[in-house]
């Protein structure tokens, strides 16, 4: 089985919900070897590629468009690729998953750590809160 992951957390983050990406998909590595393991991330800090333990595959934006808007790869552009790469489930690992992966047939699970935006809403600029909002119902 081919799982990929939404790894932006896992090689970017250094605490939260870094740590927590990095514990599952090593974890799941450890256990579980015979599946095919795909983390998509827009960008990579070297020492934290080297806190996750176990045999995966690193996807990148490869083209022009996505390299110069990582987070509409992310949220958009990512789908495509996760189709044509022929991935079997789906993890978002912080809130959200890419829109388009249910109308192209992929399963996927997402991992909502808390919505602490709409509690506290006044610590957080109204654009954020939106988009929050939206990712997270989506996922949902």
């Amino acid at each position: 089985m081919k799982i990929a992951f939404d790894a932006k957390r896992i090689f970017t983050n250094y605490t939260g919900l870094g740590n927590y990406g990095r514990t599952l998909l090593s974890a799941l590595m450890q256990n579980y070897p015979e599946h095919d393991y795909v983390a998509y991330t827009p960008g990579i800090r070297d020492d934290l590629m080297q806190q996750v333990e176990g045999a995966y595959h690193i996807k990148l934006p490869d083209t022009r468009w996505q390299k110069a808007w990582p987070s509409l790869w992310r949220s958009y552009g990512i789908a495509n690729d996760i189709l044509r790469d022929r991935t079997d489930i789906f993890h978002g690992l912080s809130n959200e998953i890419p829109f388009g992966l249910a109308q192209r047939g992929i399963p996927t699970i997402v991992t909502i750590h808390d919505v602490i935006f709409r509690k506290h809403a006044e610590q957080y600029p109204a654009l954020d809160r939106m988009l929050y909002h939206i990712k997270t119902a989506y996922a949902v």
